[in-house]
């Protein structure tokens, strides 16, 4: 375990100061990055601060486990990270590599500053979900896809492992991207491939689709939504399945992104972890509690889990997203 405690110290003085600091001096601290960033090269990160000055929150009203990430306004994730310093500190401590503190500080450093240096901890070397210093895979491998969008995580998977696996699964929750991975994928070896969700429990339950993501949506949501202009069809009743009851062999290997559904999907799949003990990789920026809650469930179920949390963003997305914890 590393000892170097510089960014342990400057990461709980971040917090402390998202704590006392006044709404008019953050957002003076956001127009001042934003001037800075206009006059240099980075001007994608001055339109965004700017943008982020004047945002509202239109999430307030909302419950906690139902607001997205990217919905938030800056001020309100930073309010959130202050209200949780000693979470914050809590999964520092935790986290088994520099890197992986390096990268929290940083994600965490984003919406308190405005400092763009969340650039500088992405990962570029290998693939999202397949870091090939930490996850090693063989003959025996049972891959639980959770979110197989267009099924590039298999393909992905394929490219870094070759094809000698035992079996994958993979879960797609909404009909029309199913329809693409049946088609993308119906020459892959030895996959079942499913047209349902993952979830603590099993059944039918209201879903919302936003951009190319679904995600389950309490009936307050759903109100909120409608009240918001949203239209009825983006909203459907799906297939939730529970990973204990459907997969019945021990599973390696499990990879979850599932735009904030994966708290739940963990708890469904507990017993899987407990006994098997497959390698994670979890995304954790689709709900913003899950920064540290997912990383201490993880532990909670087998504190003999190393984590390593890894940030692979996008080139044209600079706000925190895209940051995964993986355990093995």
């Amino acid at each position: 375990m590393p000892k170097n405690t510089l960014h342990r110290d400057r990461l709980e003085e971040m917090l402390e100061y998202a704590n006392y600091r006044t709404p008019a001096e953050y957002v003076a601290k956001i127009v001042e990055n934003a001037e800075r960033a206009n006059n240099s090269s980075m001007t994608q990160f001055g339109v965004q601060f700017t943008k982020a000055a004047t945002h509202v929150n239109t999430f307030a009203e909302l419950k906690d486990t139902d607001a997205h990430i990217v919905g938030l306004s800056m001020e309100a994730l930073s309010n959130i990270y202050a209200e949780n310093a000693d979470n914050i500190l809590d999964l520092y401590d935790i986290l088994d590599d520099y890197r992986s503190k390096y990268n929290l500080y940083n994600y965490v450093q984003y919406p308190i500053y405005f400092e763009n240096t969340t650039m500088m901890t992405a990962d570029r070397v290998f693939e999202q979900y397949f870091d090939l210093d930490l996850i090693e895979c063989d003959e025996n491998e049972v891959f639980v896809d959770c979110g197989c969008y267009d099924g590039e995580t298999v393909h992905s998977f394929i490219r870094n492992y070759g094809t000698k696996y035992k079996r994958i699964y993979s879960y797609e929750l909404i009909k029309e991207q199913y329809e693409n991975c049946k088609e993308n994928l119906k020459d892959v070896p030895n996959l079942v491939l499913k047209n349902a969700g993952v979830a603590g429990e099993a059944g039918r339950f209201m879903t919302a689709e936003f951009g190319e993501g679904s995600r389950v949506v309490s009936q307050e949501s759903y109100e909120y939504w409608l009240g918001q202009g949203v239209s009825r069809e983006k909203f459907n009743m799906e297939e939730l399945v529970r990973i204990d009851d459907d997969i019945t062999e021990p599973i390696t290997f499990l990879k979850m992104d599932i735009e904030g559904a994966e708290l739940p999907a963990l708890k469904g799949a507990a017993n899987h972890i407990k006994n098997d003990k497959p390698k994670l990789a979890i995304c954790l920026y689709h709900q913003p509690y899950d920064l540290w809650v997912i990383p201490k469930y993880i532990k909670a179920l087998r504190p003999d889990y190393k984590l390593y949390l890894r940030y692979t963003p996008s080139y044209t997305v600079q706000f925190p997203h895209e940051i995964i914890v993986f355990a093995v």
